[in-house]
């Protein structure tokens, strides 16, 4: 380390002449993230916790139940850089591992958690968890000057075409543009999925945005201004069962499972023509993992693109069940994971892999999904367009659509 200004009345040699040996590493040197994750990672091995191979900031620690001689975790412990999510069935165990950390670091214990990284956690029943951004929303409404404006009950016009600038267009401001899909990007990430396909949609602009695109991204802080305290919603007892949990009861499967919907929007780009991939995939009545994203090659046909994004939904799926699982703790006949898909043809073709001049072309990394239902690990069945939850994914729907949808991803008002 170089020597800072005023050294000089230690004694020392001048300051170009010498410098400091680094016992350990200073907080904001590039090597400290990495020291301190060392440094925590082997201490919460030393006291009982496992790394999941499947996250590297997941640990569980295990016990073992008696009457049948399978191990589960019996806590579970979430970390992101030096703040910590602990999770346990009583409150006893959390305090025991609490005060384990308490003998090794300096750290504030805040009791039950409220917020976790801007994310609001808010448990008001025993059996229910809600996750939401509201003081986000309201931040962000307030650096772009819509605190006060009416709102509105879906995030785009149905039907609306946004497409590329040209040269007669009125740009506007791009480092305004850029910061406020940058703050919308955030949510979305977060608690909001319900938003993913709008942003998703207008971060194309980002680039050459124009009067058109600043509108319709306003339009959506008036969305978000109407529904500001709607939450991401899990049930330990699905007893409300709602739509999408009505269909999977008449399908014999318990709406506590992992489950999966994928969609696509044939060609819905009207700058290059290609369409768009969604998936989300729900535990506990509330969606825990979603995406909306344009495909990355023009397909030719509905099949074709129902198909690919089936394949990109089953990457994402199979990583969360074996998440899932590990959990869940040791598994014996793991069952399959299931993705809800709304096009017969695509579902065939994962089943049939037979040579077909339809589907010669297709890349072969699409067909991952084929090996995933020929090895029995992964289960596509098929449900009503009306009933796809992913839809919400891919296109700017009518209010009601989108409000079923809304409800079918678990979101609920605070």
């Amino acid at each position: 380390m170089n020597l800072p200004e005023g050294i000089e009345f230690l004694g020392v040699p001048p300051r170009n002449t010498c410098a400091c040996y680094l016992r350990k590493a200073l907080y904001g040197l590039k090597q400290a993230p990495r020291l301190w994750y060392h440094h925590i990672n082997t201490f919460l091995q030393s006291i009982g916790f496992k790394q999941s191979a499947n996250d590297p900031n997941l640990y569980l620690r295990y016990k073992l139940l008696a009457e049948t001689s399978i191990r589960v975790p019996e806590v579970v412990i979430l970390l992101y850089v030096d703040d910590l999510l602990i999770s346990a069935r009583n409150i006893q165990t959390i305090k025991e591992v609490k005060k384990l950390l308490h003998t090794k670091y300096r750290m504030n214990d805040l009791g039950q958690v409220q917020q976790f990284l801007g994310l609001e956690v808010t448990q008001t029943l025993p059996n229910k968890i809600q996750i939401h951004q509201a003081r986000f929303i309201s931040t962000v409404l307030k650096r772009f000057g819509m605190t006060d404006c009416n709102g509105v009950y879906t995030p785009m016009e149905c039907g609306q075409r946004l497409c590329l600038s040209v040269e007669t267009d009125e740009l506007t401001d791009q480092g305004e543009y850029q910061s406020l899909i940058g703050s919308l990007m955030y949510l979305v990430v977060g608690t909001r999925p319900d938003i993913s396909f709008a942003v998703a949609t207008l971060s194309k602009f980002s680039s050459k945005p124009n009067r058109i695109h600043l509108t319709a991204a306003k339009r959506l802080l008036r969305y978000l201004q109407q529904t500001k305290t709607l939450a991401l919603t899990y049930y330990k007892d699905l007893s409300h069962i709602h739509s999408s949990c009505r269909e999977l009861e008449n399908r014999s499967i318990p709406s506590t499972s992992l489950i999966g919907y994928s969609d696509s929007d044939f060609a819905g780009d009207h700058d290059d023509r290609k369409s768009t991939s969604g998936y989300i995939f729900s535990y506990a009545g509330g969606a825990v993992s979603w995406r909306a994203k344009k495909q990355k090659l023009v397909s030719i046909s509905t099949v074709e693109a129902e198909y690919i994004s089936y394949s990109e939904s089953a990457r994402e799926g199979i990583w969360l069940k074996r998440l899932y699982d590990e959990i869940k703790g040791e598994v014996t006949n793991p069952k399959p994971l299931i993705i809800f898909c709304d096009n017969q043809g695509a579902i065939e073709i994962t089943r049939n892999p037979k040579f077909h001049e339809r589907t010669k072309h297709i890349d072969i990394k699409y067909h991952f999904v084929r090996s995933l239902v020929e090895d029995g690990k992964l289960n596509l069945s098929y449900i009503p367009s009306s009933e796809q939850v992913a839809d919400i994914t891919t296109k700017a729907l009518s209010r009601d659509s989108h409000w079923k949808h809304v409800q079918g991803l678990g979101m609920e008002y605070v």
